[in-house]
């Protein structure tokens, strides 16, 4: 099992990011590894899509959950994260590809994979410092 990092992805050569706007992605997750958390305490707008990548990925017995928590700390403990949900009340506990508006305003997002049987699966967060228009 793995440590994953969220990478900033960049638009392909030529192509321009909206300005305000970001997007992170954690890289071919397997279940039980380790996803490191991004602070986002300074955008206001956030989505979050799982895929599974080109290999192609599966989800298994897997669940991809979207948590957050307002510590600060580099490593927040498990008490202090908690599942976000959607717009609608539904939590953010993925097991196929989706795209999902994220409710909740945290400092940090903290994926989690569990499960045995998952892997290559690709986490992307978009962030965006105002509101869609």
């Amino acid at each position: 099992m793995a440590t994953v990092a969220p990478i900033l992805e960049t638009p392909p050569d030529g192509a321009d990011m909206p300005v305000g706007v970001l997007v992170y992605k954690w890289a071919a997750c397997a279940s039980g590894d380790t996803l490191s958390p991004l602070p986002v305490p300074w955008f206001s707008d956030c989505a979050v899509q799982v895929s599974r990548d080109a290999t192609p990925g599966t989800y298994g017995n897997g669940v991809v959950s979207i948590k957050g928590t307002l510590s600060t700390q580099a490593v927040p403990t498990a008490n202090e994260t908690v599942i976000l949900t959607t717009p609608g009340g539904a939590q953010l506990a993925l097991s196929s590809d989706r795209v999902e508006q994220i409710l909740q305003r945290v400092y940090q997002i903290i994926p989690s994979f569990s499960g045995t049987t998952g892997s290559h699966i690709d986490i992307r967060v978009l962030l965006s410092t105002s509101a869609r228009r």
